[in-house]
């Protein structure tokens, strides 16, 4: 009997009212339930009803840390493995879900509050993950806090009623995305300035955290030294002039400090220079507006492959290296700097379509003399590519993206080919879209 099956049975037979051995009470209304189906999905409702001996039929539970539209909720999660989040229920599904530990319908509130991340609440959810111990959701919204830190701190009433063990925690890492160091100053000073009396004593331990040497050196004289609450602590002034010192002293345009690193960057890998193919590689800071090389422990040569970024390596597949076409495929470690090779694509091609969904590489079309229509998709933790339903139409060098859980690519390499085509995941099957 499949799991689906099952628990369409279960979930008719408590609606029936059949063959239920325990009732749930709360606030006075009470819902019949199978004491199995829920030691199945909780380990609080295990732990709750393995422990009565003998157990007795028919017994009443009676809860008062949800309300009753709440405990209906998560009783149709337990029995049919789905639940309606919506922006009114979501706060209070998700700590009842934690309270009686039924983690896929923690899950389900998690996802819906990751996919409504924006400026205003990231904080808020940021603190709701790490109180009801949601460590995914709460590492997305930190990230969140972190590459949007300018707009939260001037937009978000959550941001000004952060601990200062928590804004110090934002401030000193190295992700924190700005362009100017002066934002963070100023964040550090919008929070004080909220509850001044309270606040004004951590300012030296703040502003330990800000890199004042990329502050600008009459930034440092006409703005921070001229702060009343800088001015007044003999800490902070100390930071100060010592900041001062040394950028006067510096000999470098910069001195050397951690820098903030950028939350995106726009990468180039290998190609070709004056016909000869190199394996340079070169990233794009949109912060300080310039390429920098990147260095790499072992070279990796070839041109027109595909390439695609996923999980913090960068996988280049196919290709060739001017003599011969490759079914190779090299993964790099943006940690580690090192290339490492992974099992090859099933047909040696060149302009190759490259894309990632859901934790999977999808290698399409391309040429080996002639064009391809064949697609494979890459499992990275098998290290395993499978054949899917190739294209419609034979294609090389076309444009494939990822959107709404498909894949879909236009525009051949000819330029001839004006159609649009996307393939549904779970059905294997390939839909032709508008025409430009």
């Amino acid at each position: 009997m499949s799991p689906i099956f099952s628990k369409t049975i279960f979930n008719e037979l408590r609606r029936e009212g059949t063959l239920c051995d325990a009732v749930i009470r709360v606030d006075g209304v009470s819902f019949k339930i199978h004491r199995i189906v829920l030691c199945n999905s909780s380990m609080f409702f295990r732990e709750l009803f393995c422990s009565l001996s003998p157990p007795s039929e028919h017994q009443v539970f009676s809860f008062s840390q949800v309300s009753p539209i709440i405990m209906s909720l998560i009783l149709d999660f337990i029995y049919t493995g789905s639940v309606l989040v919506t922006e009114e229920n979501v706060l209070e599904l998700l700590a009842g879900a934690e309270c009686f530990s039924v983690q896929g319908a923690v899950n389900a509130c998690c996802h819906f509050l990751e996919q409504r991340l924006n400026i205003k609440n990231c904080v808020h959810i940021w603190m709701l993950a790490e109180f009801h111990k949601c460590p995914k959701l709460r590492q997305k919204a930190y990230l969140y806090v972190l590459h949007h830190f300018k707009e939260v701190a001037g937009f978000s009433v959550k941001f000004l009623q952060l601990s200062v063990q928590q804004l110090g925690d934002l401030i000193e890492q190295d992700e924190l995305n700005v362009k100017q160091e002066s934002t963070v100053f100023e964040a550090v000073q919008h929070w004080i300035n909220y509850a001044p009396q309270e606040r004004q004593g951590h300012m030296a331990t703040l502003l330990s955290k800000v890199r004042l040497l990329f502050l600008p050196s009459n930034y440092l004289v006409e703005t921070v030294i001229n702060t009343d609450v800088v001015r007044k602590s003999v800490s902070c002034m100390t930071l100060v002039i010592d900041a001062m010192r040394t950028l006067r002293e510096s000999n470098l345009e910069r001195p050397l400090t951690r820098a903030r690193l950028p939350s995106a960057v726009l990468m180039t890998i290998g190609g070709s220079e004056r016909e000869s193919l190199t394996d340079r590689m070169d990233f794009y800071d949109v912060r300080a507006n310039c390429w920098l090389a990147m260095e790499s422990r072992e070279k990796a040569l070839r041109v027109l492959h595909g390439c695609v970024f996923l999980n913090g390596f960068i996988y280049c597949i196919g290709g060739t290296d001017l003599l011969n076409i490759l079914s190779s495929v090299q993964r790099f470690d943006l940690v580690s700097h090192n290339w490492q090779e992974l099992v090859p694509i099933h047909k040696p091609r060149k302009c190759v379509s490259a894309v990632a969904l859901n934790g999977c590489i999808y290698a399409i079309g391309g040429t080996d003399g002639s064009e391809q229509k064949l697609a494979e998709r890459f499992q990275p933790e098998d290290n395993r590519w499978v054949m899917i339903a190739p294209m419609l139409e034979c294609r090389s060098d076309a444009c494939a993206v990822a959107l709404d859980g498909k894949v879909g690519g236009a525009e051949d390499f000819n330029g001839a080919i004006e159609s649009i085509w996307c393939f549904k995941l779970f059905s294997d099957v390939y839909k032709e879209g508008i025409y430009f």
